[in-house]
């Protein structure tokens, strides 16, 4: 699987990759790539957390003034959920860790910031 470079941002908004092979702009894959690793961390934290600790994390992140915390840490280890995310969608980790930021914001509803 390539590693997309981000360059800039295309019209509508998403991360510009680097042009594919074909020479098309693979900005539309490397977004669905990006919500396919936000939907299955999502997922996780689910299975993880109880319906109370999901409406208390979000409580906590909806009152936390500071944006780099979020409390889903506070309850499991979202770095290894996002890990397993990541697993789970056959993305690597190492050549295509820049999805970890996108889908970490995709999912800033869920977790309720």
């Amino acid at each position: 699987m390539e590693a997309y470079e981000f360059r800039e941002f295309c019209e509508h908004g998403h991360h510009m990759c680097s042009e594919t092979p074909g020479g098309r702009c693979s900005c539309e894959d490397w977004d669905a790539r990006a919500w396919t690793i936000a939907r299955n961390f999502q997922a996780i934290i689910s299975d993880r957390l109880s319906p109370g600790q999901l409406a208390q994390m979000r409580a906590l992140n909806a009152a936390e003034p500071s944006f780099s915390v979020c409390h889903s840490h506070d309850f499991l280890d979202a770095n290894e959920a996002m890990r397993e995310a990541f697993a789970r969608a056959g993305e690597d980790l190492e050549s295509d860790g820049g999805f970890w930021c996108v889908a970490w914001d995709l999912s800033l509803d869920f977790l309720g910031r």
